[in-house]
């Protein structure tokens, strides 16, 4: 295991705001709750441009117009999974940073974001040219 995320897993479980967090009981099925929902808002919005892209639903548009629709919806969902993400790990340090799963999840998501950074840009590129 790494060490510096067993020295991160105690340093924020050392945090008073850590006590709090975990203490009162409705904040982690709320933030849990938050997570899924803005998973299934990101999921969603991701599938559909993907159908749009090979032509399997959507055609009656342009993708950079369905990509258009969806981006500030993906936008505002990615801000309440990074902020509802922060609270769970601050509430259960251990139970996410040291989780295998975990590990394996995050540099995917940072790919993910990175691929689809690039992609917008694309999409924007291709309707202003329109």
């Amino acid at each position: 295991m790494a060490n510096w995320l067993e020295q991160a897993t105690q340093t924020i479980s050392a945090m008073p705001a850590h006590e709090t967090v975990r203490d009162l009981l409705w904040v982690v099925p709320a933030a849990q709750s938050l997570h899924i929902l803005a998973v299934g808002i990101v999921f969603s919005a991701s599938l559909i441009v993907a159908l749009r892209a090979f032509g399997l639903a959507g055609t009656h548009w342009t993708l950079a117009r369905w990509h258009r629709r969806f981006s500030a919806w993906t936008g505002i969902s990615l801000l309440l999974l990074l902020l509802s993400g922060a609270v769970l790990v601050l509430a259960e340090p251990d139970r996410e940073l040291l989780n295998s799963l975990f590990q394996i999840k995050m540099p995917l998501v940072v790919a993910t974001a990175l691929l689809s950074y690039g992609l917008a840009r694309r999409f924007r590129f291709m309707s202003a040219g329109q």
